[in-house]
This record gives structure tokens, sequence and C-alpha cells, in this order.
């Protein structure tokens, strides 16, 4: 994942998931302050049941310098980490 940032309906991240073969974009669709929604929308796929077309997802700042995430529609939830 590659966020840029941006305002309530920009793409602000790329997300690629090379051992699913798909790739797409990130568009923010809420900011409360304390967290930002984004719907996650795969524009490339080699193989349609790799992954979900549209999802939303809750990012939210973790203590640790993470960003955990909840993915609403299938109650999955973790953390992402900087890679160096």
């Amino acid at each position: 994942m590659n966020y840029t940032g941006g305002e309530i309906g920009d793409q602000v991240a790329t997300v690629e998931y090379p051992s699913l073969a798909c790739s797409g974009r990130w568009v923010l669709t809420m900011d409360t302050g304390q967290s930002v929604q984004v719907r996650e929308e795969i524009t490339k796929e080699s193989d349609p049941m790799n992954c979900v077309d549209e999802v939303d997802l809750i990012l939210t700042p973790a203590g640790d310098g993470g960003l955990r995430y909840e993915v609403t529609s299938v109650e999955d939830t973790g953390t992402l980490r900087r890679s160096k």
C-alpha cells in the first residue's frame, strides 16, 4: 500500500496484493479526525475469484506507530506497518 493522502472523494492510496495477483486504489470516503474510511476498488486482477471488487475499510492510527484497519463487511481487523 502506498498512501499519498487527499480530500474526500480523492484517490488516497494504491494497493497491491502480489500473492493474489490483484491491485487497486483507495478512495477517501470519510474523515472523522480520529480515523478515516476508504473504499478499496480493485482495478486489476488476473482471477476475479481472488479479490473482492469493492470493500470499505476504517483506518485508525495505532499507538505503536502502525495503522489499524477494519474491514467492516467481513469483520476483519489487523495492523499495517511501514516497510523499511
